[in-house]
């Protein structure tokens, strides 16, 4: 009887700790050059592609995005997932 209420009080006691996490804390830590966003449209223009093919960007709802890092200063993430900036995006040979 005793160890059937002391695994409830267990139960409980790791419950509440769990649910009290803040929702705004940072599930994991981002690399140098980039920062933790929760959600924002900034999370639609992101990567060197979309300089050509622009997404389209649904309307925020109430869940928003998936949390993730993203690229300081303006920076875009090229294929290679690397943090650069928008003239480096397209290293392009011209030809004559």
């Amino acid at each position: 009887m005793a160890s059937s209420v002391l695994s409830v009080c267990l139960f409980v006691a790791i419950l509440t700790v769990v649910s009290s996490a803040p929702a705004d804390e940072k599930p994991f830590d981002c690399p140098a050059g980039e920062y933790y966003l929760k959600c924002s449209q900034a999370m639609c223009f992101q990567k060197c592609e979309h300089l050509i093919n622009l997404p389209a960007c649904p309307s925020l709802h109430p869940s928003c995005f998936n949390p993730a890092c993203l690229c300081d200063n303006g920076n875009l993430r090229n294929s290679e997932g690397q943090c650069v900036p928008p003239d480096e995006c397209c290293k392009c040979k011209k030809s004559y």
